[in-house]
């Protein structure tokens, strides 16, 4: 029928608009990323451990060999994708070989490891690495208080189960370390989250009588006399 003739052909033009947006993102895409950094590549921090860098990888290399697998692209378009993908491949090949260096260094120390973890955002690698330097250490303030706050963070874990198993962390932690900066930082950050400031502002509190100049705790203490201001 007429009608349907009309929906065909505009469907056709829908499409053949939406591939000139696609190869147009795509181009700008090669441009932008041509010479680049591995980890501008990649889309990752430099502080970013391996296995982060791997899963980027993976996931932004199924994306592009996908669209240089379609045939109902122009072959100009499946073009760009091989290209990037290629550059995804070669961001982490040069990744990889200095990784190679840093990990024997690193791994023995699983606390630094989780830290960077942490500063990266990588909070299921993080859970996972300060698990088994907690197995390792079993009362290691500084463990316990990095492992907490990864698994207040963690997604693979429900949002009531990780905000238990994380507080119970970092108040052991307190425990075996009443004074330190770390472990309190860690607490009155997650006590501001739970909106629970004046329990906030107790650790911060001490945490300036030993460390006078530190100034995210000052910053973050402020904040909550401002909170308990407005309540």
């Amino acid at each position: 029928s007429d009608a349907s003739r009309a929906s065909d052909f505009l469907k056709r033009r829908r499409r053949k608009k939406e591939d000139v947006v696609l190869h147009q993102r795509l181009q700008g895409e090669l441009d932008r990323l041509k010479g680049a950094t591995p980890w501008v590549v990649l889309g990752i921090p430099q502080t970013a451990p391996p296995d982060l860098a791997s899963e980027a990888a993976s996931r932004q290399r199924r994306r592009y060999r996908h669209l240089s697998a379609r045939p109902d692209l122009p072959e100009e378009t499946r073009a760009l994708g091989r290209d990037l993908a290629a550059l995804v491949d070669k961001a982490l090949g040069a990744l990889s070989s200095g990784a190679a260096l840093d990990r024997s260094e690193s791994d023995p120390d699983l606390l630094s490891a989780g830290r960077r973890r942490i500063e990266a955002g990588a909070w299921e690698q993080a859970d996972r690495v300060l698990t088994r330097a907690r197995d390792k250490t079993l009362s290691d303030p500084a463990v316990l208080a990095n492992l907490g706050w990864a698994r207040l963070h963690n997604p693979e874990r429900s949002s009531a189960g990780r905000i238990e198993e994380g507080r119970d962390l970092l108040l052991l932690a307190e425990q075996l370390a009443p004074d330190d900066a770390e472990v309190l930082m860690y607490l009155a950050r997650f006590f501001v989250e739970q909106e629970q400031p004046e329990r906030a502002i107790r650790r911060l509190k001490r945490l300036l009588r030993s460390d006078r100049t530190n100034a995210d705790a000052r910053a973050l203490l402020a904040r909550c006399e401002a909170m308990v201001t407005q309540t």
